[in-house]
């Protein structure tokens, strides 16, 4: 998801498991398999990822974006 466009709704493919604490977060913002997520802002020079969810907006890191898998909707 680390290459994710501004404006472009993804279907999220998969997420990383294997850390609790992320997996929590990333539960808890509904980026989850077969979710629908949008970029909304992608912000390489602060590092972060604007998206939203069907919970509302949050950000998301570039390290935690990049084991994000998505596809176009």
């Amino acid at each position: 998801m680390d290459r994710a466009q501004p404006g472009t709704t993804y279907r999220v493919d998969r997420i990383p498991e294997e850390d609790p604490d992320l997996l929590r977060f990333l539960v808890e913002q509904a980026v989850l398999p077969d979710e629908r997520v949008t970029v909304v802002e992608a912000s390489p020079h602060r590092g972060v990822i604007t998206i939203k969810t069907r919970l509302g907006e949050g950000t998301l890191g570039y390290a935690v974006a990049s084991r994000i898998w998505v596809h176009l909707t």
